[in-house]
């Protein structure tokens, strides 16, 4: 799998043949100028905007689409299977930390661990819808300087299903403001085993376009996004898209990825990981089991694990193994992720950490009860309605 951060100026080529040894602190490629050439309009731009009105007089470039047309204009003028909006829903509020409710939530622990929980809370990261959208644009500037270097220009996006209300979809509408060019058809994919309809199969193999794009808000475990990314490679030779040799390109954008994302993208399950591969965020990855050579993530910012602010002992404080003290200590205005992810009970309930040794939160009981949700419950604006335009 390769990755993008041109913000960062760094990424890593490797492939199931050629492996490439893989450092988070290094950047490998200093000189990014050949990456962002300006393609040829002649060759590299087929017409794709065409207006649904007049269709066989309004034709506009990919590459220079026209000037005056509004992006409800761009986006009405797409055949799109699966329409999308240009004004989805954000998050109502801002939801920082209340300090009152994140101090009864520390003195809900038993006393040996209230240093520990009160240095948790000092290196949580609020990620506010602003700080969200600007590195979402950011990913998908990153990923216009990519694609105007490609062959061609044409690519087909997926999404989640309207009725899943998953975040895929929702940043997908987020993005498109920011897109140089638009999808060539938007596409549904679902969870496993099959991840693209009948129809979306047939078109596919019809289609010219090589490129599938998908969204994400962030990588946290990398499981979900591995696990996807897998899933539609093997729906895609199971019908003979493509083959081993195929050019194909899955492209996964996501402004925010986990340093542990970054590591599980090379290997294979979350068991695994879990079983006998305990993470270590200074472990230089074992590349033996990269995804596809042909999958690239390109990304704004990284997600630093919790233990990397807080030392072993302190983890073992709170009654984290390895594996969950590699966890980032984040959540967004728009939602509280997993806990495979993150601190859910935590974050979203409110629940002190336990203490198996020391019978201690007994005491505290009533605060542990009323006072301690030091984070205002979050309604994810994916589960509303768009606005009407």
């Amino acid at each position: 799998m390769n990755y993008i951060n041109y913000s960062h100026a760094n990424a890593t080529n490797f492939s199931l043949q050629h492996i490439t040894p893989f450092n988070l602190n290094e950047t490998p490629i200093k000189n990014i100028s050949h990456l962002l050439s300006k393609p040829s309009i002649e060759t590299d731009c087929p017409i794709q905007y065409i207006s649904r009105l007049e269709p066989d007089s309004k034709k506009y470039s990919t590459c220079n689409p026209d000037e005056n047309l509004s992006l409800q204009d761009r986006v009405n003028s797409m055949f799109w299977k699966d329409q999308l909006s240009i004004a989805p829903p954000r998050p109502k509020k801002s939801n920082p930390i209340q300090k009152e409710k994140a101090e009864n939530w520390i003195n809900a622990h038993c006393p040996s661990q209230r240093e520990t929980a009160r240095k948790f809370l000092s290196v949580t990261r609020h990620i506010t819808q602003e700080e969200f959208e600007n590195s979402l644009k950011s990913s998908v500037e990153q990923f216009n300087k990519w694609l105007q270097n490609q062959p061609s220009q044409e690519y087909n996006l997926l999404v989640t299903p309207k009725a899943s209300y998953k975040s895929n979809r929702w940043v997908a509408e987020l993005a498109l403001p920011f897109l140089s060019i638009l999808p060539k058809q938007v596409l549904t994919y679902y969870t496993l085993p099959d991840p693209l309809e009948k129809d979306s199969i047939d078109f596919l193999k019809s289609d010219t376009a090589k490129i599938i794009v998908f969204f994400d808000d962030a990588a946290y475990s990398g499981l979900q996004s591995s696990t996807s990314i897998r899933s539609i490679f093997h729906n895609l030779l199971h019908y003979k898209i493509l083959d081993k040799y195929s050019s194909y390109q899955i492209v996964l954008i996501t402004p925010f990825v986990s340093t542990k994302a970054l590591w599980v993208f090379h290997n294979k399950t979350l068991q695994e990981h879990k079983n006998s591969l305990k993470y270590n965020p200074e472990h230089t990855p074992n590349l033996s089991g990269v995804l596809h050579k042909n999958a690239l993530l390109i990304y704004d910012q990284l997600l630093h694990p919790l233990a990397s602010f807080i030392s072993n002992s302190e983890c073992k404080n709170l009654e984290l193994d390895s594996w969950e003290c590699s966890h980032a200590p984040v959540y967004f205005d728009h939602k509280i992720a997993d806990p495979l992810s993150t601190y859910e009970r935590a974050y979203y309930f409110g629940a002190p950490f336990e203490k198996t040794d020391e019978n201690c939160l007994g005491e505290n009981l009533e605060i542990a009860k009323a006072n301690t949700q030091f984070i205002e419950r979050i309604e994810k604006p994916y589960g509303r309605k768009a606005t009407p335009l």
